[in-house]
């Protein structure tokens, strides 16, 4: 073969494969597949023939007043796992005059208690305060503006006779200390799970005489543990609809040291040892008292959904893959080839880039993506500021309930603790007139 025409030949196998200087930059030939799931809301499927990449998009115009975003907690419980297609059929159900129409999975979880890393706000209300290291946030406030930060919360109880801080959320591990237990806690406080023990202690017993015996002693067991087990207990209900970020008016509905029902629309304050006694001599069901969340940095506006992720991949425009500044220590966490879930939105906050890439799988001929990559990648598709979310087996995306990553389907999804929703929701006239003004003052 002549030396022109084996040259003209390379120069095609590499233009074709993409073969580029830069392995990390989302080039070379693709295989893409495109959905408008509803106006606005389009999906998008693609594969790298090069990187062996497949990758999920979800792009979706918020300047439509009847597309919003929800938050949802597996099981709507702090240690609960629920595949993503689930917690989407169930979101769906749960509201009248709203439609799911895609979603991914959200905040890293604890492998041993299940609960989620960083701060998760659902509708208003915490599942968790707390930021973890120096890890971000992506936030959804009652204008729909759009931000990511390294958020922490302040939160404290005003009463007639003093102002008291809230240091835990669904969760105590110091006994002075005040907690603020939500729905998302259990049923009651404290919460033991009875169902959970019966089942596995199918398991165990031969005997099944022995089952009553046994159940009973290890409930005995746990109540005699639990940090909750003897303390004052407020019982509360909002006054008005929840939200952080902002001052919330209560009113008192019960006092007890023993076990109390958690309100659907309220919550419980559980009091540590050095703050009980004001509480017993001064304050009596019925009144009032305020719950105020301050974020830090300062926030606008109330906040209605929250979840956390780790690393944070863009900065206003720029790839900004900040591991080391968010305490990450594992490089082969940054530069390894997994599953990946990522946000990210526009510089005006008009436009959501949902993007999930689907793990390293030989069968199906797929690899994951190291961070950078994903920065690259997110930011072709418009984003300017972007969050890496939970990833690994755990990167999942769901559109009109049916599980599109990973490809083989929801049986091959593994449960997550949380995910981030785009619902269609059916307004009426002053719902449209308000979501236009919020959208302008945006604009100004």
């Amino acid at each position: 073969m002549p030396v022109v025409k084996r040259v003209i030949l390379l120069a095609l196998v590499l233009t074709t494969l993409g073969a580029i200087s830069d392995p990390g930059r989302p080039l070379g030939f693709t295989k893409k597949i495109t959905q408008e799931i509803a106006p606005g809301v389009v999906y998008s499927k693609e594969y790298f023939f090069r990187t062996r990449w497949r990758v999920h998009t979800l792009t979706v115009d918020l300047s439509r007043p009847e597309i919003d975003l929800r938050v949802m907690k597996g099981l709507e419980h702090v240690s609960g796992l629920e595949k993503l297609q689930r917690m989407a059929k169930r979101l769906d159900s749960l509201e009248s005059g709203l439609t799911v129409l895609a979603g991914i999975n959200a905040n890293f979880w604890s492998a041993g208690t299940h609960y989620v890393i960083g701060p998760m706000i659902e509708n208003g209300v915490f599942i968790n305060h707390a930021k973890h290291k120096n890890w971000s946030s992506f936030v959804v406030d009652t204008s729909r503006s759009l931000f990511i930060d390294r958020y922490d919360f302040n939160i404290t109880a005003t009463t007639p006779f003093g102002i008291f801080t809230i240091s835990e959320v669904n969760a105590r591990t110091d006994s002075n200390t005040i907690s603020l237990y939500t729905r998302f806690y259990g049923p009651a406080l404290p919460f033991v799970d009875t169902l959970g023990i019966l089942s596995a202690s199918r398991d165990t017993i031969t005997d099944e005489s022995e089952s009553d015996s046994i159940n009973g002693f290890i409930l005995d067991s746990l109540w005699r543990v639990n940090p909750e087990r003897s303390t004052l207990k407020l019982q509360f209900e909002y006054l008005s609809n929840p939200l952080a970020n902002t001052r919330i008016l209560c009113i008192l509905t019960g006092v007890d040291t023993v076990a109390m029902r958690i309100p659907e629309k309220g919550g419980i304050l559980s009091l540590g040892k050095k703050n009980a006694i004001p509480f017993m001599y001064y304050f009596a069901i019925g009144d009032t008292f305020s719950i105020a969340s301050y974020s830090n940095p300062a926030l606008p506006k109330p906040v209605l959904q929250m979840v956390s992720g780790t690393p944070r991949l863009l900065r206003d425009g720029k790839i900004s893959v900040e591991w080391r500044e968010e305490g990450l220590r594992k490089r082969s966490f940054v530069r390894g080839r997994y599953g990946r879930t990522a946000l990210g939105f526009s510089k005006d906050g008009k436009k959501l880039i949902l993007l999930t890439v689907e793990r390293t799988h030989r069968a199906s001929r797929t690899r994951g993506i190291p961070l950078l990559s994903l920065a690259r990648l997110i930011r072709a598709r418009g984003a300017y500021n972007a969050l890496n979310l939970d990833g690994g087996s755990s990167a999942t995306m769901v559109i009109r309930n049916k599980t599109v990553c990973p490809s083989a389907g929801g049986a091959y999804s593994r449960k997550v603790a949380s995910g981030l929703f785009v619902v269609l929701r059916r307004i009426g006239l002053q719902d449209s007139i308000q979501s236009l003004r919020n959208i302008q003052n945006r604009a100004e």
